[in-house]
């Protein structure tokens, strides 16, 4: 807001344009014989620069509009206000189209998609299940090849499925897929270049604008990396071949492990080596990204760990999963990392943020080699086998949130979030993924209620 500044020596004066062309200028005054003159309209009174500073509004370009605006009551959300479990398991949604096992899932935009698999009569398929934010289920899309365990990868503009198994050929020998399969939020497809080395149980991960593909059967140490546009770029291989690697991916690093080994590669695709899992394996284990931090599984049936790697690729040893199982899945939702199924068991294990392990309701049935993506607010867990049944089910889970709405300018503080001061609210939101430990000093009554979404 700014005050018009007349020239001096013409305060006050205005000019009058009648009907008939004539103009008349003088000084406007009041005549009104005031007992009280009233406060003048300008900025010093109307929206002074200490109000700006204290909205953290602009002092010159602001209007007193934007001042009304800024006084729309904040929230405070908690993902997470104690260590208990805050992940709630909903409905099952719609069933897959068919039922089936070793398949894979990838998201993007606002779709989950889950692809391939073998399904009841143990054949391979081509089946594409998608669902959206609502869960509502299309199955209208397929894949190139009737296959297993191929790879999906969630990328900001792609979902991608690579490699995997078709039929065995007439000898009996295994058949291996090369094709690279790209969706995009529209879900139209594109076939990319296809992989170097056709194989299934590969690896992948995102980083900087990049998807990557490594390792797989029958062992292999090749990486092959794909940029926004879907053209293939060169990329240093793997440190050693891995049969059967595990991916993910923070803001920094995608990982890529296999036996004990962890390989990483930073935005610009230069490979280097982390700390070592904690426990070699050789199976195919799932990985999840929550609070900065890569959660690869490592172990065997007796012990199961998460090796937790942040941006900086320091590990953290969190508490490993409640059963140890392997053919489990994983998916990340609303500050949860959730590990499901896996062997004979149904166990859902979900860490937070800060890695505190706890244990949701367990999925409708025990599974193995199931897929897991998340949509929305809604982490998936499809398909699945017990080695006598093979599952078209559809477990649904996602993250509790509580949040308060306070009125602006009530006073707070929280250990952790206000830098060990108390804060006031000016219409910004909160969130926190972690407990937290504090109060609210309201200036007015609570201008909402605490809701649990």
């Amino acid at each position: 807001m700014k005050d018009r500044l007349p020239t001096p020596g013409k305060e006050n004066r205005v000019r009058i344009r009648q009907d008939d062309g004539q103009v008349v200028e003088g000084v406007l005054e009041c005549a009104d014989e005031a007992t009280q003159s009233g406060s003048t309209y300008c900025k010093a009174n109307v929206l002074p620069d200490d109000v700006c500073d204290y909205l953290t509004l602009d002092k010159k370009e602001a209007e007193p509009k934007d001042a009304f605006l800024s006084l729309e009551p904040a929230k405070i959300q908690f993902t997470n206000v104690t260590t208990t479990d805050r992940v709630k398991k909903d409905n099952i949604a719609t069933p897959l189209s068919a039922a089936r096992y070793e398949l894979a899932a990838a998201t993007v935009g606002n779709y989950a998609l889950f692809a391939g698999g073998i399904n009841s009569a143990y054949s391979r398929v081509n089946t594409l299940d998608i669902y959206n934010a609502s869960l509502v289920r299309n199955s209208s899309k397929i894949i190139y090849d009737s296959c297993s365990g191929l790879c999906g990868v969630s990328s900001d503009n792609y979902a991608l499925f690579a490699g995997g198994r078709g039929e065995n050929d007439s000898n009996g020998h295994a058949v291996y897929i090369d094709t690279v399969n790209a969706f995009d939020a529209s879900l139209t497809r594109t076939l990319a270049a296809d992989l170097t080395k056709a194989r299934e149980n590969a690896a992948g991960a995102s980083i900087g604008g990049y998807i990557l593909f490594a390792g797989g059967e029958s062992s292999t140490d090749i990486v092959e990396a794909y940029n926004a546009n879907l053209t293939k770029v060169s990329v240093p291989s793997l440190s050693s071949k891995r049969r059967r690697a595990s991916g993910g991916s923070n803001h920094n690093y995608a990982l890529f492990s296999g036996s004990s080994t962890v390989d990483t590669y930073n935005s610009s695709l230069t490979r280097g080596v982390a700390e070592p899992l904690r426990i070699a394996t050789d199976d195919k284990l799932p990985t999840a990204t929550i609070g900065g931090y890569v959660l690869l599984c490592n172990g065997h049936t007796s012990t199961m760990n998460i090796d937790a790697y942040d941006g900086n690729l320091t590990k953290t040893l969190p508490t490993e999963l409640s059963q140890a199982r392997t053919r489990l899945t994983a998916t990340a939702i609303n500050n949860y990392a959730l590990f499901g199924g896996g062997a004979t068991y149904a166990t859902v294990d979900a860490y937070n943020a800060s890695l505190v392990r706890s244990m949701p309701t367990a999925l409708s049935q025990a599974r193995r080699d199931l897929a897991a993506a998340a949509v929305g607010k809604y982490g998936l867990f499809a398909g699945g086998s017990n080695g006598n049944s093979i599952f078209d089910t559809v477990d649904v889970y996602e993250a509790v949130v509580s949040e308060i709405s306070i009125p602006p300018y009530s006073k707070y503080y929280f250990a952790g979030v206000t830098n060990g001061e108390e804060q006031t609210i000016k219409g910004k939101d909160i969130v926190s993924g972690v407990p937290l430990t504090g109060y609210i000093k309201k200036i007015t009554e609570l201008s909402g209620r605490i809701t649990v979404n």
